[in-house]
């Protein structure tokens, strides 16, 4: 019996951001979101860091707790000199606690070679870039290989754009993290004051509500990205209080964080109003904005509102089986990798794609990643196929078979050749065919 490769992914997740933004609330503080070598989901290392020679992963080495934690690493032979530092962090929106004390505590332990230091890193950065705040256990260094706990107390102030936790070190040596807790235990007193509304400003007030939680939660504009928030209501408020033209107040309050926002005074207007695509436009680019108010106290990406493209895949992360295959046979040599594939997707995010990766004899050299141009969105069988040049000094190769978003993706006859003097070489995977009996996420030869 032949059996067919199949991908069936219905979870639905919120995580696609744009460029460095923060997170909107804490996620993965205990590291069981990770994978062993590779860095801890919403968890970064700066690139210039890496240039230095840092190295930050996740790691069973002796957990806090849990499975998992993470290490941040600068070998000896790596740098010169002392004052080199680094730390592996997460980012994320400084909006709620605005205000507010909080206090920061997590598991620290480390190895210090020489002069130097680890510590738990605590930093708050307002929209300006700019650090007014920065804890990095100066004056209580973490030299000892023993877990220990650290805590930071800090009251946010109303400047701040994100808060940035992690690791920091300092110096040769490594360091561990684990187990961080954020706790709020100061809120700032907001007086509320009432007073007496005339039935024309409630209306006022009422559509202008409407009109701004609709602006706000799904146009995409750049301006609603810097926007602050409480400033803008005071103001708007105050100018219906002394407008007599609510429709043109708040047309112009909405035209200044969406000015491209038409406010239409009926349903019917409104839907006869149409915009032609641009002929010059991109085809799988339209973006919107994404929101999810339900808030996880331990953290979910799922929260917020986020600007996406649409085409782009909202799960955490995308569905994979790869295998891996030395790089013997095929070290300094131009090889294709192709296979079969469909995919039937259930939005107009979901593909399948090839993906690639070459791995070094050196270990401290960056693996290759390469994925194909061409990604699979068809539910008919097709031939998918990408060349890569395999350099001398690969170690082992790693195929891959991707599906991002919801769907149901199909792969068949996975192959690799090698063309040389009109002769093709095969060096086919191990189960190419799928056609050797696998149970349910089980399937043989290869990892999913």
């Amino acid at each position: 019996m032949k059996y067919i490769l199949i991908f069936l992914t219905l979870t639905f997740c919120a995580s696609a951001q744009f460029g460095d933004a923060p997170a909107y609330q804490p996620y993965n503080l205990d590291f069981e979101n990770s994978v062993v070598g590779a860095m801890p989901t919403q968890w970064s290392l700066s690139t210039k860091s890496q240039q230095e020679g840092f190295q930050s992963e996740a790691t069973a080495e002796n957990p806090y707790s849990g499975k998992y934690c993470m290490s941040l690493e600068l070998h000896k032979d790596t740098a010169i000199g002392t004052g080199r530092a680094a730390a592996a962090m997460h980012k994320f929106d400084a909006a709620p606690y605005l205000g507010k004390t909080i206090v920061l505590s997590a598991a620290v332990r480390a190895e210090i070679t020489g002069d130097g230091h680890a510590g738990f890193y605590v930093a708050e950065r307002t929209y300006n870039d700019q650090y007014p705040f920065v804890h990095t256990n100066e004056e209580d260094p973490v030299v000892s290989n023993q877990w220990k706990r650290y805590m930071v107390k800090h009251t946010v102030t109303q400047d701040a754009y994100s808060i940035n936790i992690g690791l920091f070190l300092e110096g040769n040596g490594k360091a561990w993290i684990d187990d961080i807790e954020i706790d709020v235990v100061e809120v700032m007193d907001n007086p509320v004051v009432t007073k007496n509304l005339d039935e024309k400003l409630t209306e006022g007030l009422y559509l202008f509500s409407k009109a701004y939680g609709a602006t706000k939660f799904f146009h995409a504009s750049d301006e609603i990205e810097n926007l602050e928030t409480d400033t803008y209501l005071f103001n708007s408020i105050s100018e219906l209080e002394k407008s007599n033209d609510y429709k043109k107040t708040i047309e112009n309050r909405i035209s200044r964080i969406a000015p491209s926002t038409k406010i239409f005074d009926s349903k019917a207007k409104a839907d006869a109003y149409k915009v032609a695509k641009p002929s010059s436009a991109i085809d799988r680019v339209a973006v919107a904005k994404m929101t999810n108010n339900l808030f996880v106290p331990k953290g979910d990406l799922r929260f917020g509102t986020q600007r996406v493209n649409i085409y782009d895949s909202r799960l955490q992360r995308e569905a994979a089986v790869y295998q891996i295959m030395s790089a013997k046979n095929v070290q300094g040599m131009k090889i294709t990798y192709s296979t079969m594939a469909k995919l039937d997707g259930y939005g107009d995010d979901a593909h399948a794609e090839l993906w690639f990766r070459v791995d070094f004899e050196d270990p401290a050299k960056k693996p290759l990643n390469l994925r194909h141009d061409e990604i699979i969105t068809e539910d008919d069988w097709k031939k998918f196929s990408m060349d890569v040049d395999i350099p001398k000094d690969a170690k082992q190769i790693r195929i891959g078979l991707v599906v991002f978003g919801e769907g149901r993706a199909r792969f068949d006859d996975v192959e690799i050749s090698q063309t040389r003097n009109g002769i093709t070489m095969d060096y086919k995977p191990k189960n190419f065919s799928f056609n050797k009996k696998w149970s349910e996420n089980n399937i043989q030869n290869w990892s999913f």
